[in-house]
């Protein structure tokens, strides 16, 4: 069908500043979250995004491949500047600090999607008559552990 498909329409982003008890639904549930307003895009979602290790043989010309360590992405946001914002606060608070924050994705039909992650924002820009002041920032998930990723995905 043509209509099988979604936007990002409703989606919305909360911050936690503590880390949650457990990584799994509950633990992230538990936390107290606070809405980041004025969202206006979001681009990229966690996943392993490994490096690849290469190795070249002399005698064959031939190079081997094999994954190695792996990062979890990022997620690129945009916020329209709103400094009565108390999410907006918190964003660029975490943008200061080098502690990860945890942080809840929502939508409507995708679910919910929860990580830890460090915050790292971009130049926030003023616009012009006709473009709204901007900010730019990326949301750099962090791997919680040797064993855990800290993703949760909530259907």
């Amino acid at each position: 069908k043509m209509t099988d498909f979604t936007t990002g329409a409703g989606a919305t982003l909360a911050l936690a500043a503590a880390a949650p008890g457990t990584y799994n639904a509950a633990g992230y549930a538990a936390l107290t979250w606070t809405d980041v307003g004025k969202l206006t895009a979001m681009s990229g979602l966690p996943s392993r995004i490994f490096n690849m290790v290469t190795l070249n043989y002399l005698a064959s010309a031939g190079t081997d491949q094999a994954k190695g360590s792996y990062t979890l992405g990022q997620t690129t946001i945009t916020v329209a500047l709103d400094p009565a914002d108390t999410g907006q606060t918190l964003l660029g608070t975490a943008n200061d600090s080098t502690s990860p924050y945890s942080v809840r994705l929502d939508h409507a039909t995708q679910g919910t999607l929860y990580a830890r992650a460090f915050i790292n924002g971009q130049q926030k820009t003023w616009g012009d008559n006709d473009t709204p002041s901007t900010w730019e920032v990326n949301i750099v998930y962090k791997v919680v552990s040797s064993t855990a990723d800290g993703i949760v995905f909530v259907p």
